[in-house]
């Protein structure tokens, strides 16, 4: 399921993308989420390997450096050490997937999990890739955590294997999702489902219904959890590239609340957000980020903040009664925008990027061909 043109682009764009700072091996992050304190600790590594080999057109974790693996444990440790436990959740995740052995050795990661056991927190969640999960790495996993309750992270990004081909490069098909998802939840370990928000090569109608349907049908293939993702623009990716040729722009978080109100109440607790601000102290880290008007943006910043802690229809509500022009602006735009053709607009951004990618005319042809 390759698209040879988007892994060409986003490959030349990795080739010319900065490494991390070798001084920041590790990364810790607080907030409060479903009712506790939420920390996250990120550590470096090598990189994803799907982003090195030519990656997901928004993406860009980091272009990482080989670590010493025992300087890694120990700067982790050290970030536990100053946390107050207990902890609701703790997530521990690499600059790419946990369950990749090509970046996350086996030893060196049970070694982590070995750290997690230690600690006083209820919820352990990681972060890898659907194609790397197999029973015999979870079953290692659960020896090791034996006392906490224990969750996979996946990026789904959409349910549309035409999206996901098309729009985001992410080399994976639905059904390799659900794979991943069922194999999880046989070893009783929770699964949790990450939904982007404002795919490029789609209007944004567009991004908004793939998102709804994403939304559901995660639900509807039994994920615990799902979070929704609104796309930031970051340096270093196709999307910064399509944001610079004026052929993309951060959805609104008007967007997001109308996907939080179309959730049924009855499910109002497994649909959770993240990133719908910029969590980043480095400037520039971000290009552009998803918002309202700064009249408003105050305010459904807070109460974004929240849905997050309590996951509650009440916040959803305040949420769909707030008023400013922003808001009128956004409905109105939505009520008269006309739905483009997306294969027609993906043929002439395609075009686009051949051109200034310099990508040979046969791929190009390949691409298209496929839409």
């Amino acid at each position: 399921m390759k698209n040879r043109l988007l892994k060409e682009a986003t490959h030349k764009i990795y080739e010319q993308r900065k490494h991390l700072d070798i001084n920041e091996k590790v990364y810790c992050r607080h907030e409060r989420v479903d009712g506790g304190e939420f920390v996250e600790i990120w550590f470096m590594t090598g990189g994803c390997n799907h982003d090195k080999d030519g990656g997901c057109t928004m993406c860009n974790y980091g272009k990482g450096h080989m670590v010493d693996e025992n300087e890694i444990l120990y700067l982790i440790e050290k970030e536990l050490i100053k946390l107050t436990p207990p902890l609701k959740q703790l997530v521990i995740s690499p600059t790419g997937s946990m369950f990749d052995d090509t970046e996350v050795s086996p030893d060196f990661r049970n070694k982590i999990f070995g750290l997690v056991e230690k600690y006083n927190c209820e919820k352990f969640i990681t972060e890898t890739r659907a194609d790397t999960i197999t029973k015999d790495k979870l079953r290692r996993m659960k020896d090791i955590i034996q006392d906490k309750v224990i969750a996979v992270e996946l990026g789904l990004e959409s349910s549309s294997e035409f999206v996901l081909k098309n729009c985001v490069n992410k080399n994976m098909m639905p059904e390799e999702f659900i794979r991943a998802v069922n194999v999880i939840k046989e070893e009783g370990i929770l699964v949790t489902a990450n939904v982007s928000l404002g795919v490029p090569f789609l209007d944004e109608k567009r991004q908004l219904e793939d998102a709804k349907k994403t939304v559901r049908w995660a639900l509807d293939i039994g994920v615990n959890t799902v979070v929704v993702f609104p796309l930031h623009i970051k340096p270093g990716t196709l999307l910064s590239y399509l944001y610079k040729e004026n052929l993309y722009d951060c959805v609104s978080l008007w967007s997001l609340v109308e996907i939080l109100k179309d959730v049924d109440e009855t499910e109002r607790s497994k649909v959770q957000i993240s990133w719908y601000k910029n969590y980043y102290n480095n400037e520039g880290k971000i290009i552009k980020s998803p918002t309202t008007c700064e009249l408003c943006r105050p305010k459904v910043i807070d109460l974004l903040d929240r849905y997050k802690d309590e996951c509650n229809t009440v916040v959803v509500k305040e949420l769909g009664r707030l008023e400013c022009g922003c808001k009128k602006d956004y409905f109105h735009r939505m009520q008269v925008l006309e739905t483009k053709d997306t294969k027609n607009h993906l043929l002439n951004c395609y075009t686009i990027i051949a051109k200034d990618f310099n990508i040979d005319h046969e791929i190009l042809n390949e691409a298209i061909k496929e839409l």
